[in-house]
């Protein structure tokens, strides 16, 4: 065939042609240069109308005016034929579209190079017929396909499909069929409609080969039937789709067997597998990109930026990761353009709407009720009126005096009659002002996210760019928390063997705040703010009595008023924070599967936070006042605004160079690679306080800060409980630094053969300056080997009910280091403050140096099985493991004569055992309607074999404070053995022994029950999608059990003859009078004229067994509804495709307690209720 190629063309600009006098391309810096590329190579708009033509000229212009190439065989071409063109600012694409229809031309694109054919006669008649353009999502086992094939019969268009699943095909034949495939499953044919919806594919019986699931240790993309590890993978759909949180973590809960994601507050937020330390870091290792991060940082990764999210979880998934990787190891992949693209640009945004919390969440008196508790209780004889209104050298927190205190010392005193007092204790008790604080003090949260991203790419070149606005209104008025992102990939083919890719990810937050109060239910509940005409007003009473306030006043000239409302106009708080994340990397292909990779990455971090608080504001005031001596002499100016400066840098950086081997060679398929790494971390600060600040001049006045850190004689107000007031340096300026270092060498290598037996093996060697500098401590290497067999690929296997079938095993070492600053060699002394020293700082040895501290090992058996059963309709995976840990670091004791009685060093064993199972099936699978299911479930067993205290706990009050003992569950709740109340009304306990006693400090360790973990050991999600045509609905639970927690909310109020704030409504249960203790639990109130105060111990009661109840739960994380408009709508508005969503979250369904307790918050105050939030996604 002769190929006729128009004369004086312009060549591919990366072709390197002299003639055209292109440079090789760069990686570019700037988003707006990448968008400007790709717009050249593909957006020319081409101007070219003419009644008539030929077609030889219209494909001359076209290639003077885009510069595109056109390769066709001139024989099937009519060159001369004339033709009619009206092209008016018309994009590229739309011409050839036009010129394809006019002359039954096929058209493809690669680089700067159109290619056309001639459709054969047989296809012609599809040519006349009607066009449209169609699109749609495809999947399998409800989860999207990445690299899906669209093809369209009897023509050459062709699409594959994004990482969403996603595929558009411009130009289809109306009535033509649509083909899609992919490898490893069957293929599917179905008639072309503009809106195909989601398409399930069905595993291919006949192909062996399985879908091609690679994860991401961070260091290599590894396929899972060539890895005998354990790795899991969130839905990403599920977690695109999720608005609870900007936080990409947040929105893994329930989505990975194993992960646990606990809110509640006790025990570890995000654990993997178990606790594998007491006193280090117990997080999972967070890897962005191939580097490590911290968990600020990820908070920082916008989740539409996120590709894919694998977890590692055993050891040859995690211990390339060396002596940081016992937690567990979520490494987060970012999204990439693809080469030889279309320019793709999306919009996707959403709001969540949640309301203020609720202050009724936990029951407290109301007004009153508080009101008859204060009165029954009112001891004015031993807690008498003089004991709390009469200032003391030590009173420097102030004096709280409540309203209805006053009332009753007032009358008691005679200074007002029966009736007068009734009257004002009436008007309190007739007050209910939970909405009044609610309404003054909280506002509606809100969250709020926009995000524009481009994609695209040439031969040679590909990028991901995105912008993005956040928007978190939390509960608090006048405060704000936005952040501004850019994020922008390139990628880069330099040649046939080198090529690089650049990542910048720019960070700006800005968050402020005003001084507020923040209200609970414990407050007072007939507390007033303002007054009937909204006024402030001044509630002084809540700082000082008003006595005591008169007399600082008059001694210091300095007003101590206090108007809650008025001091959020009087400061500020602003903080912001400029994070920039750089990962650059190179690939060079060396010779038949030999290659180099390295990966290079920089974090750089600043953070400026100013506090400006006027003089008009209540600290300033009162710190004027503490240092102004009874003399009149002031310290500090009586003028203008204190101000605070902060400034912290951090910098990280990671240099890391793999020499990489993978081939396949008949049977044989192997991967090896062989690397070093170095990584450094360092974080710097300074802060500064300085008064009578002008912000207008930027000036501000001396103080005599020597003077002030040795403190003054005779203020008028002391602050350090004696009748002094010191200014420690440490707390007006300062300066920090922190580093540390790691440098590591590691190899990996894998072995499959015939697709069946695979053998893994890694090894990793870490130095650190976190160690003792013992060599025997820093040369301990960490390990693994495994081994997987592909059962159903063996000729004798013959279940047809059992599609596949896998079988894995691992074993091996993984590390985790101690925390920064608490434990390494250089850790040794600290500069302190105190009035004793000279200038009121000095040094003292914090910890003294191990010569022989390491980090704690962690060794790990895994074993599992992979599955898919009835045809596909069901598959998963079933994961046992076991982990020990050894070499715990914590505080050990140590020989006395050091002058120490311990030291940080290694002391104790733990162990975790557990049991994983994830399942999905395809319950319906038609054209119209799907309907998947996904449950991931975990197990986990934790004991402490053994942990050598430096003190050992033998009392019963030591032993409920513990979390961490030998024998037990880590995080374990222990609780007294409750043994109801005596005909006092006084709590009880049963000791081992069977003996019942109210003696205080009578309880040793053994006496103590324990009831069990505040982790969950039960833990997973299950997740339901249907779908119909243009429909989607999602509903995702999640569930946490087997755990405990000690009910919150308790009375608190035993003695004391006072009531400052608000108390349970148990209060009111509690025992009166003989015989209450048959009908009640809670002990009676005791004044303290009994005698009985020290005769009794109320702990018995609150951290009793019966005040220890199950926390298991069971919630909807989300509901999620989406709508994918008909494309003649996206189309009348220019676009390609719009979806909208819908989505309600935090539903409880069931909760394992009677108390109406939610187990994630236990606050005072509800945090946690429905949000509701609204979505909306284009391409253009």
């Amino acid at each position: 065939m002769r190929k006729q190629k128009l004369p004086n063309s312009f060549a591919d600009w990366y072709n390197y042609r002299p003639t055209i006098g292109f440079k090789k391309p760069i990686l570019i810096g700037a988003f707006s240069v990448a968008i400007s590329l790709h717009t050249m190579v593909y957006g020319q708009s081409i101007n070219l109308v003419k009644k008539e033509v030929t077609v030889e000229s219209v494909l001359k212009e076209i290639r003077k005016q885009s510069g595109y190439d056109f390769i066709f065989d001139g024989q099937k071409i009519p060159l001369r034929k004339n033709i009619a063109v009206e092209f008016n600012n018309t994009s590229f694409g739309e011409v050839l579209e036009d010129l394809a229809t006019q002359l039954n031309l096929d058209y493809s694109i690669n680089g700067k190079i159109v290619t056309l054919k001639s459709v054969p006669a047989n296809n012609q008649n599809i040519q006349s017929q009607d066009f449209i353009d169609i699109r749609g999502r495809v999947l399998s086992n409800n989860k999207v396909l990445n690299g899906a094939s669209i093809t369209v019969e009897g023509a050459v268009s062709q699409a594959t499909t994004d990482t969403e699943g996603r595929f558009q095909l411009k130009g289809v034949p109306r009535h033509a069929t649509v083909l899609i495939s992919y490898v490893g499953l069957e293929s599917s044919s179905f008639p072309a409609l503009v809106e195909m919806g989601d398409i399930n594919l069905n595993t291919n019986n006949q192909v062996l080969d399985e879908v091609a699931i690679t994860y991401s240790t961070g260091y290599q993309q590894i396929s899972k039937e060539r890895s005998a590890g354990s790795f899991g993978k969130p839905d990403m759909a599920v977690v695109h789709d999720r608005t609870t949180s900007m936080n990409i973590l947040d929105r893994l809960d329930g989505l990975v067997p194993g992960l646990t994601v606990n809110s509640s507050g006790r025990g570890e937020e995000f654990s993997i597998r178990g606790v594998t330390s007491i006193n280090s870091n117990r997080t999972p290792l967070l890897v962005v990109d191939g580097i490590i991060v911290s968990m600020n940082e990820v908070a920082l990764i916008n989740p539409n930026d996120v590709a894919d999210v694998s977890v590692l979880k055993d050891a040859t998934a995690a211990s390339i990761w060396g002596a940081r990787a016992s937690n567990g190891v979520i490494v987060i992949t970012t999204k990439k353009g693809s080469k030889s693209d279309r320019l793709k640009v999306s919009y996707s945004g959403f709001m969540k709407l949640e309301g203020k919390p609720d202050l009724n969440y936990l029951p407290k008196l109301n007004s009153r009720q508080l009101i008859d508790a204060a009165q029954s209780i009112f001891d004015p004889i031993n807690t008498t009126w003089g004991a709390i209104n009469t200032p003391t050298s030590s009173n420097f927190t102030g004096i709280f005096v409540a309203p209805h205190e006053r009332s009753l010392y007032q009358a008691h005193l005679g200074n007002i009659d029966g009736t007068t007092v009734n009257h004002q204790l009436d008007s309190l008790g007739s007050i209910d002002n939970l909405a009044h604080l609610s309404d003054t003090w909280y506002r509606n949260a809100f969250l709020m996210n926009h995000t524009l991203s481009i994609s695209g790419g040439g031969d040679r070149y590909g990028f991901y760019g995105s912008a993005a606005y956040t928007d978190d209104k939390n509960y608090t008025p006048g405060s704000k928390d936005k952040t501004y992102k850019v994020n922008l990939r390139q990628d880069l083919k330099i040649n046939n063997r080198l090529s690089a890719y650049l990542i910048t990810d720019l960070s700006n937050i800005d968050r402020g705040s005003v001084p507020t109060v923040a209200p609970t239910n414990s407050l007072l509940p007939y507390i007033q703010y303002k007054d009937l005409q909204s006024n402030s007003l001044d509630m002084g009473y809540l700082n000082w009595a008003d006595s005591i306030r008169t007399v600082y006043e008059n001694r210091s000239k300095i007003s101590l008023h206090y108007n809650p409302l008025d001091e959020m106009n009087y400061g500020r708080t602003n903080i912001n924070q400029l994070r920039a994340r750089i990962t650059a990397g190179l690939r060079l292909d060396i010779y038949k599967g030999l290659r180099f990779e390295g990966t290079y990455g920089l974090t750089r971090g600043s953070s400026k936070t100013e506090t400006l608080s006027q003089q008009e504001s209540y600290s300033v005031r009162l710190q004027r006042a503490q240092f102004t001596t009874l003399s009149g002499v002031a310290y500090l100016p009586k003028t203008d605004a204190r101000f605070y400066t902060a400034d912290q840098q951090s910098k990280n950086w990671t240099v890391r160079n793999q020499l990489v081997f993978d081939n396949i060679y008949d049977r044989h398929a192997i991967t090896a690679l062989f690397g070093q790494e170095a990584q450094a971390f360092l974080t710097k600060g300074n802060y500064n306080t300085v008064w009578g600040y002008k912000p207008d001049l930027l000036t501000n006045l001396p103080v005599d800060l020597n003077t002030l850190a040795n403190g003054i004689a005779s203020p008028v107000i002391g602050n350090s409980g004696t009748n002094r007031s010191v200014l420690f340096p440490s707390t007006v300026a300062g300066h920090t630094e922190e580093e540390n270092r790691f440098v590591s060498y590691y190899a990996n290598a894998g072995y499959t053969y015939d697709k069946k037996y695979t053998i893994n093996a890694s090894w990793r060697i870490d130095e650190s300056s976190l160690y003792g500098k013992e060599k025997s401590a820093q040369n301990r290497p960490v390990w693994s080997i495994g081994a997987a067999w592909k059962v159903s690929r063996e000729a004798f296997f013959n279940i047809s009910w059992i599609k596949d079938l896998s079988i894995r095993s691992t074993v091996g070492v993984t590390g985790n280091s101690p925390n920064i600053g608490t434990a390494a060699s250089q850790d040794i002394i600290a500069t302190t403050t105190n009035s004793v020293f000279p200038g009121g700082v000095g040094v003292n040895i914090v910890t003294p140096a191990n010569r022989s501290l390491t980090w704690e090992s962690t060794f790990n058996i895994n074993a599992g099985v992979d599955f898919a059963l009835f045809n596909n309709r069901l598959n998963g995976s079933f994961d046992y493991y076991s982990k020990k840990t050894e070499n715990l670091i914590g505080y050990m004791p140590t020989n006395s004569f050091t002058g120490y009685s311990n030291i940080t060093g290694n002391l104790g064993d733990m162990k975790n055992t557990g049991l994983e199972l994830s399942l999905s099936s395809r319950n319906v699978s038609t054209k119209l309607f799907t309907w998947g299911t996904t449950l991931n479930l975990a197990y986990n067993k934790n004991k402490i074999i053994k942990l050598n205290r430096a003190t050992p706990i033998s009392t019963g009050a030591g032993m409920i404070g513990e979390q961490f003992v030998t024998g037990y569950d880590a995080y374990a709740l222990f609780a007294y053995a409750y043994a109801g109340l005596d005909a006092l009304g006084d709590p009880q306990v049963q000791l081992v022994d069977g003996t019942i006693t109210k003696e205080p400090n009578k309880t040793l360790a053994e006496d103590i029950r324990f009831m069990g973990t505040v982790q969950p050991k039960w833990n997973g999600g299950l997740s339901n999608r249907f779908t119909y045509k243009n429909l989607s609905l999602n509903v995702n639970a999640i569930f946490n059990l087997g755990h405990v927690m000690r009910r919150p909310n308790l009375n608190t109020l035993w003695t004391g003859g006072r009531i400052t704030e608000n108390v349970s409504s148990d209060f009111m249960q509690r025992w009166q009078q003989a015989g209450d203790e048959q009908r009640t639990q809670i002990p009676a109130y005791v004044s303290i004229s009994s005698g009985r105060t020290n005769l009794r111990n109320t702990d018995y009661y609150t951290q009793g067994d019966l005040n220890v109840i199950s926390a298991s739960y069971l919630k909807i994380r989300d509901i999620s509804l989406g709508y994918t408009l008909p494309s003649t709508w996206a189309k009348s508005v220019y676009t390609k495709q719009i979806s909208l969503r819908a989505q309600l979250s935090n539903v409880m369904v069931w909760k394992n307690n009677s108390f109406g307790i939610d187990p994630e918050i236990l606050n005072n105050i509800y945090t946690g209720q429905n949000a509701v939030s609204f979505g909306v996604q284009v391409e253009f």
